[in-house]
């Protein structure tokens, strides 16, 4: 992998770990304001990681199968520790919406592995399992816009 791929797996880790909890603040938060922002940055946040997953792919195809199984293992503890950081510093906030720290831990991890798997070469196939804000959303951020929009 080149030096300048290196980025990919830390965006990776970053924003599929942080999706989670952006998708929880725009299904709620008790502000409408914060419920909005939640929804457009989870929105964002479905193309930022499709990107990297191509570019992991595109980085670890000429891996070997042994170091690629490596890199995916250093790449999941930091994804843990990442996890870690954010149930701890967002434990507060997981409980005012009902979500409980472990809980949102073991989603994030989740989101990460299956992110993970779809960058290894071989697999493209997105991110089966993990829901992510798809049209429906789109077009409730659309109306919640409109709803709050003067006439």
């Amino acid at each position: 992998m080149h030096e300048e791929q290196r980025p990919a797996a830390l965006f990776l880790v970053a924003e599929t770990v942080a999706t989670g909890y952006v998708e929880t603040l725009a299904r709620y938060a008790p502000d409408a304001v914060v419920r909005g922002i939640g929804r457009r940055v989870a929105l964002d946040e479905v193309n930022h990681v499709q990107r990297q997953i191509d570019r992991m792919h595109l980085a670890l195809a000429p891996v070997p199968a042994p170091v690629r199984s490596l890199l995916r293992g250093v790449w999941t503890l930091a994804a843990a520790g990442a996890a870690t950081v954010l149930v701890l510093d967002h434990a507060a906030s997981l409980r005012a919406v009902g979500l409980t720290p472990a809980g949102t831990w073991l989603g994030a991890m989740r989101s990460f592995l299956t992110a993970s798997r779809a960058a290894a070469p071989g697999d493209l196939a997105g991110l089966p399992g993990h829901r992510l804000p798809g049209p429906d959303d789109a077009a409730a951020a659309a109306a919640d816009r409109s709803a709050r929009t003067p006439a």
